[in-house]
């Protein structure tokens, strides 16, 4: 286990099949997660912007733990643990943390609810043909055209310094995980290699 305070993290691995389950401290957060997954950096950009202090566990999905499938029967991260009670979908556990300071922090309050669904909708569209391109051993010109075409779609979007106008909001939380990559996509459609730190 790991103690993530603001940006820093002391990873030490992905624990796996027939590692020990980690202590658990209940009166703490305890966040469930992959490194490389936008989803799981969504709720880690909320949880550290709200100084929100917490335990960081990475799991290797390919190789899930027996106590955490027992856990999370569906396997899914993130997951956020708190005194017994669990929490999935990154957007539910988004809206949670965004809460937990009151309502003159929270960031959904710069966006509102419509522009945060607008956000997540555009991310769907542009994570599935993004997430082949970067890990499957061969795309097509149909993956390329749909990611070129979710980029464009977002790009018209986005009017102001932030997605929904001058201020950072939990719509760009939504957002920011997935268009992190994007200079490694370009690489990859561009037939560069990606960087060898870039696995799924």
């Amino acid at each position: 286990m790991m103690a993530v305070v603001g940006d820093t993290i002391n990873i030490v691995k992905h624990l796996k099949s027939g590692d020990p389950a980690p202590e658990i401290n209940p009166s703490k957060y305890t966040l469930f997660a992959y490194r490389f997954c936008p989803f799981c950096d969504r709720v880690r950009l909320t949880l550290n912007h709200h100084k929100i202090e917490h335990d960081l566990v990475l799991i290797a999905l390919a190789d899930k733990p027996d106590w955490f499938k027992q856990m999370s029967p569906s396997g899914k991260v993130p997951m956020l643990l708190n005194e017994g009670a669990k929490l999935i979908e990154s957007d539910l556990i988004m809206r949670f943390v965004d809460e937990l300071r009151g309502t003159d922090a929270q960031l959904l309050g710069v966006c509102g609810m419509d522009k945060f669904n607008e956000a997540l909708a555009l991310t769907s569209k542009y994570y599935k043909p993004a997430h082949t391109i970067l890990f499957k051993e061969s795309y097509n010109s149909e993956d390329e055209t749909t990611f070129r075409s979710a980029c464009g779609e977002l790009d018209k979007q986005i009017k102001g310094k932030y997605f929904a106008g001058d201020q950072l909001s939990l719509a760009d939380f939504a957002l920011f995980p997935v268009l992190d990559r994007l200079e490694v996509i370009m690489n990859q459609l561009t037939k560069h290699t990606a960087p060898d730190h870039v696995t799924e």
